[in-house]
């Protein structure tokens, strides 16, 4: 249960990261937070949004491969999940990294209704 929650949970992070960037967007959001509040150039939260919208719509497929079954699924994920983590981790400190996981995960709660993804 516990790889389940933690794959749904990179799963939305990277989700969230890689919204289009419209204005008002959730795109935007996370570019406005990467660089106000995690001091992160606008070069370079360009770039984590790159990344984050690639492995996104890699997964993308994954999750909408009826074939495959939850494990398959999470098994062909988490290269995907851990490759974009190390290349982030180009363009974001270690600290800056888990802020913005941890403002993602409020975002997620926040949208569900504070209820901590639980249905």
């Amino acid at each position: 249960m516990k790889k389940l929650l933690a794959t749904m949970f990179i799963a939305t992070v990277f989700f969230t990261v890689s919204a289009s960037a419209q204005p008002g967007g959730r795109g935007e959001r996370v570019k406005q937070y990467l660089t106000d509040s995690l001091g992160v150039s606008a070069a370079n939260a360009d770039s984590v949004m790159a990344i984050s919208q690639r492995s996104m719509q890699q997964m993308r497929s994954i999750m909408q491969d009826q074939a495959l079954s939850r494990d398959d699924k999470r098994e062909k994920a988490k290269p995907i999940r851990d490759a974009a983590k190390e290349e982030m981790k180009k363009y974001l400190t270690a600290d800056q990294l888990q802020k913005l996981d941890q403002k993602q995960m409020e975002w997620r709660q926040n949208r569900r209704g504070g209820n901590g993804g639980r249905r």
